[in-house]
């Protein structure tokens, strides 16, 4: 991988969110955020536009655990005054500030396996302790918006 492995302290935010499982996450991953913003519609819950455009956490191991059951969350910034919530998968909630093992890029996903490995490889050789689910900070991203544009986070909250 060309792109630097850095340490840094990345910002909690207030997030709608939705629970998804299943792969392949190019279809599944897609489906759940257009499920969380068909219940953020319905709720009358707007996102916060003025940073990155959302993240995807991920629970489970797709090495080993069977395709239809690997689950992941999805997010989206909304202001940080929203009413925190829970409704069945979807809800309101804070994801806590941490510190990060983040590798960023440009452009596409068809290397993201190789640069998890990486980061892996990086939290491993530096003896860190990863802390919570790896993820993926979309900060941006838009469907209108040329692939080779997109700037994405691979993040793995660690402690030293």
């Amino acid at each position: 991988m060309d792109e630097d492995i850095i340490i840094k302290s990345v910002d909690g935010m207030r997030i709608a969110s939705h629970m998804g499982r299943g792969m392949p996450f190019h279809e599944t991953v897609g489906k759940a955020f257009m499920d969380l913003m068909g219940w953020m519609e319905a709720n009358g819950i707007h996102p916060d536009m003025s940073g990155n455009s959302g993240l995807a956490e991920y629970y489970d191991d797709p090495a080993t655990t069977p395709p239809d059951q690997v689950k992941f969350k999805v997010g989206v910034p909304v202001p940080a005054d929203t009413e925190l919530k829970t409704d069945g998968e979807a809800g309101i909630e804070d994801v806590a500030p941490t510190e990060a093992v983040v590798l960023r890029f440009t452009g596409g996903y068809t290397d993201l396996t190789d640069r998890y490995k990486a980061v892996m490889g990086y939290v491993m050789a530096n003896g860190l302790q990863v802390t919570g689910a790896p993820r993926e900070l979309y900060v941006k991203w838009g469907e209108d918006m040329p692939e080779e544009e997109w700037i994405t986070e691979i993040q793995f909250p660690i402690t030293r």
